[in-house]
């Protein structure tokens, strides 16, 4: 059984790093060939091929023409049974690969797009809805990372929707501080965009009763204005901006809380990363997280409201209050049966070979 992925690869974000860790795990499973095919070489191509894994490279510049003809030239010689594509001009290919080798074809879904403004709206708007059509109308399977993420983009109603959540890589560390620290550390990683509203995390910073610090992980467009905020609001001391970095999973295993302040998110790469050492989580109070953490009984999250610096204040509080610097938390036993790469593998494996014998 040949499987391609097909993931744009410009970043190394969330759903790159959910992309990698499944390939991985994937080209473990006897009988399973997996190939990659990318838009750009980043981060991602490079990881996949240390990793040994086949990946063809068709250059996004180009243009789709092109792409689409480059894509059918480097598969052609070994064909894949089944095409999973990542977004939405990787549906597109997915699509003419489909029908040039009938293979079966499945479209998966990471999170709901970013909102745009003026014409960048309009054509995103346009794309995601041809996305939206090959899913519902012309692919075989789709794969949401959550419940509440197939009902927000109206599939959950289709037999052909399967449901397998992030996974995260299991740390060999367990979070236990000595307490001789001077500071509490927080740490907050993503993209430094609007939804992510790094901002409320600076501004809540100011009601934290705890001697703190809080790096921040990430770069983007706000990193200017984030920075100005701290300085309004005398905080520069307390905020640390660390830009991206390729290490951030040890940055959140050697913290001693994460914060997640999104306006949205489907089930972050992040939060599960900190899950799998026992960190405490202070995030924002959204569907698709509660249901995630809700397998893991009695973990140490504290949720605040959307858009609230007084919620998360509180919230951060709270963590601190019950789990102070210093003692242990054992990771949720039941951590391994859900959110291992291994355990997301095996229901990806189940959901293809039901698709290629139908």
């Amino acid at each position: 059984m040949r499987i391609l992925h097909i993931i744009s690869g410009d970043l190394w974000a969330g759903a790159e790093t959910q992309a990698y860790l499944l390939l991985k795990a994937l080209r473990e499973e006897k009988g399973l060939e997996v190939q990659a095919m990318l838009f750009n070489q980043g981060i991602l191509y490079d990881r996949l091929k240390d990793l040994g894994i086949e990946v063809h490279l068709v250059e996004e510049h180009s243009g789709f023409i092109k792409m689409v003809k480059e894509s059918k030239r480097t598969t052609d010689p070994n064909p894949p049974d089944l095409v999973v594509s990542h977004g939405y001009k990787e549906a597109f290919i997915a699509y003419f690969l489909k029908r040039k080798y009938r293979a079966k074809f499945v479209t998966m879904y990471h999170g709901l797009s970013e909102v745009y403004s003026g014409f960048k709206q309009i054509k995103s708007s346009i794309f995601l809805g041809l996305q939206s059509f090959l899913a519902r109308h012309i692919s075989n399977g789709i794969i949401t990372i959550s419940n509440t993420l197939a009902s927000e983009l109206s599939f959950f109603d289709l037999r052909k929707q399967f449901t397998v959540l992030n996974c995260a890589q299991v740390s060999g560390k367990t979070r236990s501080r000595s307490g001789n620290d001077s500071k509490a550390k927080i740490v907050i990683v993503g993209r430094l965009v609007p939804i992510k509203r790094v901002d409320i995390a600076i501004k809540a910073m100011l009601g934290v009763k705890i001697d703190a610090v809080l790096d921040i992980v990430g770069d983007g467009p706000e990193e200017e204005n984030l920075k100005l905020i701290a300085e309004q609001t005398e905080l520069s001391e307390k905020i640390n901006f660390l830009g991206f970095r390729k290490d951030a999973g040890s940055l959140i295993t050697n913290a001693d809380l994460l914060l997640l302040t999104s306006d949205h998110e489907g089930v972050p790469t992040v939060i599960l990363e900190a899950a799998s050492s026992g960190i405490p989580i202070v995030c924002t109070k959204l569907a698709g997280i509660q249901e995630a953490l809700g397998k893991l009984i009695d973990y140490p999250v504290f949720y605040g409201e959307k858009g609230s610096v007084e919620s998360f204040e509180k919230a951060i509080n709270q963590a601190f209050e019950k789990h102070p610097l210093g003692s242990p938390i054992n990771k949720s036993a039941e951590f391994e049966q859900w959110f291992t790469p291994a355990a997301v593998a095996k229901q990806h494996i189940e959901i293809y070979r039901s698709l290629i014998n139908t």
